[in-house]
């Protein structure tokens, strides 16, 4: 069985990048959540004093307990995790179907599967054969491109090249 399998850690989202490569609803989608954060930031009335990377965690951390106390659905997104996202799930893609990064990248559409885990993507409005598979991990987003109704295991291993024994 042939797959796809992306690794990317979350970061800030490259908007030329974005604009370049991502379907319109994916983009405004970006530019909305973006815009969302931005004006939540702006009603802060307090300044923390933190350093951005602080302030990153924190948010996420504050995100994080909205979810576990129900008030956020699971399917809330920072715009780096979107951005992030929607990226691994191009590049398992094309890692799956051997295609140059350029004509892979046209016409594809993974908006409507916000939300949603072991979906579907659409190139040029059409639904992919290949199931996409997606997790989050320790900052990092990982999608794997799979054969039509493949079903991967997931298997996390923390540790160094010392521990593995044959």
């Amino acid at each position: 069985m042939e797959i796809g399998c992306d690794i990317e850690k979350i970061k800030e989202v490259k908007w030329k990048l974005a604009k370049r490569f991502f379907s319109e609803k994916e983009y405004d989608f970006l530019v909305r959540l973006g815009r969302q954060e931005k004006l939540m930031k702006q009603g802060e009335t307090v300044k923390s004093g933190k350093t951005d990377k602080q302030e990153k965690v924190g948010k996420q951390q504050n995100i994080n307990r909205q979810k576990e106390k129900g008030k956020i659905k699971e399917n809330a997104y920072t715009v780096e995790e979107a951005f992030t996202r929607f990226w691994v799930l191009r590049e398992s893609y094309v890692k799956k179907t051997g295609e140059g990064l350029g004509a892979a990248l046209t016409g594809l559409d993974f908006s409507d599967i916000l939300g949603q885990k072991n979906s579907k993507g659409k190139k040029n409005g059409e639904f992919l054969e290949e199931t996409f598979f997606e997790m989050e991990y320790d900052g990092y987003r990982i999608a794997i491109c799979g054969e039509k109704d493949s079903k991967p295991e997931f298997v996390v291993y923390r540790g160094t090249i010392d521990n593995c024994f044959l």
